[in-house]
């Protein structure tokens, strides 16, 4: 679509340039089919990286939608502020400074400190892609409640997770890919991959999750879709990751 986004900033968001564009149609496809946007939409992005997701809605929000997208990586949140922004002025991004062992070590603040830049109720989408699985409990409830403070009533989210049963979590140590195993628990229901760095690549378990988003005053908008992430499942999304489609209840 006419940007020339930097290969260092591409590789941040784990692909490659010649994975971009397909992960982008991937997702939209994912979006539209779960929380379809509509041209006067506000859609707020947790973790928007280099504008994968943000880039397409350009073509689907109208002048009257808008665009919120955040991000811990500050020169992702630069570029975009930068080339998206200057062609779409209703597409705003904004960079938190949180910290996180893995992806902002000397970040200055928690992520119990964000408030969301949007106004109660004034949200029709949140994508969520690739943020919770790597969040512990503490931020996981946090963004839950968040979200739903800025939701409209029947908005909707469209979130990734790796969500795993005990079983599943016992035998994700037989993954090939070593990011794929959890053998550390890390408080009830939740499992990280690696102790010294555990926001690297967090699972959580079904009843846990359930628990999280009842509390948090959201619901399920549909069954969890389970991703190939596990090698021993069958019959899953052409997805590496689980996803969770959140309503805030009407």
């Amino acid at each position: 679509m006419g940007y020339r986004i930097p290969v260092e900033l591409i590789q941040k968001t784990g692909a490659g340039p010649d994975s971009f564009d397909a992960l982008a149609a991937l997702h939209g496809q994912m979006l539209s089919e779960r929380a379809p946007v509509g041209a006067d939409d506000t859609v707020l992005e947790l973790g928007c990286g280099i504008g994968r997701d943000a880039i397409p809605l350009t073509q689907v929000l109208s002048d009257r939608g808008r665009y919120i997208g955040i991000d811990i990586d500050r020169s992702s949140i630069e570029w975009c502020a930068a080339n998206i922004s200057a062609r779409h002025p209703n597409f705003e991004f904004h960079y938190f400074d949180v910290r996180n062992k893995t992806y902002n070590p000397r970040g200055r603040i928690s992520t119990s400190d964000i408030r969301l830049p949007a106004a109660d109720g004034s949200v029709d989408r949140v994508i969520a892609q690739s943020v919770f699985t790597h969040l512990l409990e503490p931020d996981c409830r946090h963004y839950l409640h968040e979200l739903r403070r800025v939701l409209v009533p029947g908005g909707l989210v469209l979130a990734t997770f790796f969500v795993a049963t005990d079983d599943e979590i016992a035998t994700s140590l037989s993954n090939t890919v070593p990011f794929f195993r959890f053998p550390h628990a890390w408080g009830e229901g939740f499992h990280v991959n690696d102790k010294s760095q555990p926001e690297g690549s967090v699972a959580v378990t079904p009843g846990k999750l359930l628990a999280l988003i009842e509390r948090s005053g959201l619901a399920l908008a549909r069954p969890i879709e389970l991703g190939y992430w596990h090698e021993a499942r069958s019959g899953t999304l052409n997805f590496g990751q689980d996803v969770v489609t959140l309503a805030r209840p009407a």
